[in-house]
């Protein structure tokens, strides 16, 4: 299969001692660059997981990938990690999420809004 020169992934596996997130994520990125199924450029592929996944670094992932497509460009996120919601809205939990006070976790997850803000730039996502 020849490689998809324009198709880019966000992939983010969230440490978590009791999710074995990094497997799933890592197993997705085998997926994606395996020539026989996918054939993404791994340049195209940004792959955060572990220590790596706290909100700065998910938040600046996202504007990463928005820097390396274009309106033709195929997009693929996934993330594997925790989520709820709290404090009135929708958030993914990134690594280093901290518990009290109300401000602080908040300042420490990313929010619905900001994930639906970052997806904007994706016009066929957002």
């Amino acid at each position: 299969m020849e490689k998809l020169n324009n198709a880019y992934a966000l992939l983010i596996g969230v440490k978590d001692d009791k999710l074995d997130t990094l497997i799933d994520a890592k197993g997705i990125y085998d997926m994606l660059v395996d020539e026989n199924l996918s054939a993404y450029h791994p340049d195209n592929i940004i792959f955060l997981s572990g220590e790596e996944t706290t909100r700065k670094h998910i938040l600046e992932a996202f504007d990463k990938l928005q820097q390396m497509t274009n309106e033709e460009s195929s997009v693929f996120l996934y993330y594997t990690g925790h989520g709820g919601y709290g404090l009135g809205e929708y958030f993914i939990q990134p690594y280093g999420i901290v518990a009290s006070p109300v401000e602080a976790v908040k300042n420490s997850w990313v929010s619905a809004s900001e994930l639906k803000e970052k997806l904007m730039y994706f016009p066929e996502i957002g």
